[in-house]
């Protein structure tokens, strides 16, 4: 390599780290896996639908039949995200979220990000951002 290019390799290397010292990036895993062991039955079973049914509970529901006691596994909240961000400049970050819920006893699932999930810019006035995300009146 010549001397002209090795310096114009160095210049270019001096470059893109003096630039690369701003930029600053944060990747985090986090999740909740959270099961429930609990003891269910039923009893006195409704046959036949009654015409003051709540709306949501279709008719084929009353079926008359009783379940004994057994012991299961239900799933709370589980989610698996990934966010994190990325610096613009001194005072702006790029700011990401992708949050997918899912049942630890199958694949089903709202689907991937179908959780609290962003895009979004944060600054000393505060965060604006796009995305799905609950409010505290959810839970």
């Amino acid at each position: 390599m010549r001397t002209q290019e090795f310096r114009l390799a160095l210049l270019a290397a001096a470059c893109a780290s003096a630039s690369g010292a701003l930029a600053q990036s944060e990747i985090v895993v986090y999740g909740v896996v959270m099961p429930f062991v609990d003891q269910a039955k039923t009893s006195g079973a409704t046959l036949g639908a009654p015409s003051d049914r709540p709306t949501l509970v279709p008719a084929t529901a009353y079926t008359g039949s009783n379940a004994a006691s057994r012991t299961r596994i239900t799933v709370g909240t589980t989610q698996l995200g990934f966010r994190g961000f990325e610096t613009l400049s001194p005072t702006l970050k790029l700011v990401w979220q992708l949050e997918s819920g899912f049942q630890i006893d199958d694949n089903a699932g709202p689907g991937i990000g179908a959780r609290n999930s962003k895009i979004g810019l944060q600054g000393p006035w505060g965060e604006v951002n796009l995305g799905q995300w609950d409010t505290p009146y959810k839970f």
